[in-house]
């Protein structure tokens, strides 16, 4: 029972790895800084890396990660970065400070509205599938009351689509 926990935990905290064995084996040190930078990390996520990497023997190259760092962070600081990470929930932490902040905060704010909206349609659809049962126990609110919902809060979300600055349908 022992080795059977201890598997368990290892397969956990390895599941939790920012890296895996062949990224550090690689060492695309930039590009991984560039792509934590365009996640909106700071660079406190080398650590994590270091960490991650130091199982396999790998010592991560800090001075290549920071320069793709630096590079990803004025391409992330955008309107249309904002917008997309606000879109995906993003918890902005100031990040973009010594950047276009404001543009970046425009297209967050814009986003995350959007989002919002996203997770209540989320849970109306939710609340819908259990809606029988309830409404079948005389409690509730009946199906047609969030299909209604549903309907509203998914025009006011393509009207707010259609009116943003950055949004591209693809």
């Amino acid at each position: 029972m022992k080795y059977v926990f201890l598997l368990a935990a290892t397969l956990l905290l390895s599941a939790c790895a920012s890296l895996n064995k062949q990224q550090c084996l690689d060492g695309q040190w930039q590009d991984i800084g560039y792509a934590d930078a365009m996640k909106g990390l700071t660079t406190a996520r080398y650590d994590e890396h270091r960490e991650a990497c130091f199982d396999y023997g790998v010592s991560p190259d800090f001075d290549a990660y920071s320069a793709g760092h630096k590079a990803g962070v004025p391409d992330f600081c955008t309107a249309e970065s904002g917008f997309k990470a606000g879109r995906r929930g993003y918890d902005y932490q100031g990040f973009c400070s010594d950047y276009d902040e404001q543009a970046f905060l425009d297209g967050h704010a814009e986003g995350l509205e959007i989002y919002q909206i996203e997770r209540q349609i989320s849970t109306a659809r939710q609340f819908l599938y259990s809606a029988d049962m309830d409404y079948t126990l005389g409690g509730g609110f009946g199906e047609a009351y969030y299909e209604f919902k549903i309907d509203r809060l998914e025009l006011k979300r393509d009207e707010m689509l259609e009116r943003s600055r950055y949004y591209r349908a693809k």
